[in-house]
C-alpha cells in the first residue's frame, strides 16, 4: 500500500550501458551476451548517441547525470565506429563516457 502518492518509489538510476554490437572475436562459454564472431550487426553511431542523449535527458529530470559505458561484444572491434560515437557525443556536449 502506498502511504504517500508523491513519494518516489524507485531510486533514479545513474549508470547505463549502450551495446555497440554482440560481435566478439572470442566465443567464451561464460559470456552472458553470447558474443561471437558470427554476430555481424553493429549499431549506428548516430543511434548510440541518440540513446545516450535520451538517457541524459531522463537523468536530468531527477537532477542527475547518467554515467554511460559503451559495451558489446567487443566495442573495440570496430575502432572507427567507436571513435565516431565519442566524437558525436562530444559534439552534442554529452558527459564523458565512464568506461568502455
Amino acid at each position: 500500500m502506498i502511504q504517500n502518492p508523491t513519494q518516489t518509489l524507485l531510486a533514479p538510476w545513474q549508470y547505463a550501458g549502450l551495446m555497440l554490437s554482440y560481435w566478439c572475436p572470442a566465443r567464451c562459454e561464460f559470456c552472458y551476451l553470447h558474443g561471437s564472431p558470427e554476430h555481424t550487426y553493429w549499431a549506428e553511431p548516430e543511434a548510440i548517441v541518440d540513446w545516450w542523449s535520451q538517457l541524459e535527458i531522463l537523468a536530468r529530470r531527477t537532477g542527475n547525470s547518467v554515467k554511460i559505458h559503451l559495451t558489446g561484444g567487443e566495442p573495440f572491434g570496430d575502432w572507427d565506429r567507436l571513435v565516431r560515437v565519442l566524437e558525436l557525443a562530444r559534439a552534442m556536449d554529452l558527459p564523458p563516457v565512464e568506461k568502455i
